[in-house]
């Protein structure tokens, strides 16, 4: 491959950004109706958003940012939550079965009356569970 064609292709790949993010069309989605159940939401950033009550159930929002976020009585039951950035969050009274949280940052954190019972071991290890 001559060097000015292994440039081009090395711009484009960086100008693609990186191969894991949230899908656009699911954030207007979880934005306009605070439901969106399966939703491939990686890397999203919803910092300080009102999700009072969203419907999240089986999301991937590994590495979201989620700091001071309000989800008070939200479903995340079979969410993937791994890495994510929850301190601050408000998680009262949400549904947090099955979710995975291997990694999550819980400081400040607040969750009263949240019903969390963790994933069995096969599915915590099962690799992409949410697909």
């Amino acid at each position: 491959m001559n060097r000015p064609l292994l440039l081009a292709a090395a711009l484009t790949l960086l100008a693609a950004g990186p191969a894991f993010a949230e899908e656009p069309s699911h954030v207007r989605q979880l934005l306009a109706t605070k439901s969106c159940t399966n939703c491939d939401l990686r890397d999203a950033d919803l910092r300080g958003l009102d999700l009072k009550g969203a419907n999240l159930a089986g999301s991937d929002l590994r590495n979201a940012k989620l700091q001071d976020i309000n989800l008070m009585g939200a479903d995340l039951s079979g969410a993937n939550l791994r890495n994510a950035n929850l301190s601050n969050a408000n998680l009262n009274y949400a549904n947090l079965d099955q979710a995975i949280l291997e990694g999550a940052n819980l400081r400040g954190a607040s969750v009263k009356g949240t019903s969390l019972n963790p994933p069995n071991e096969g599915q915590l290890l099962a690799p992409n569970r949410l697909r």
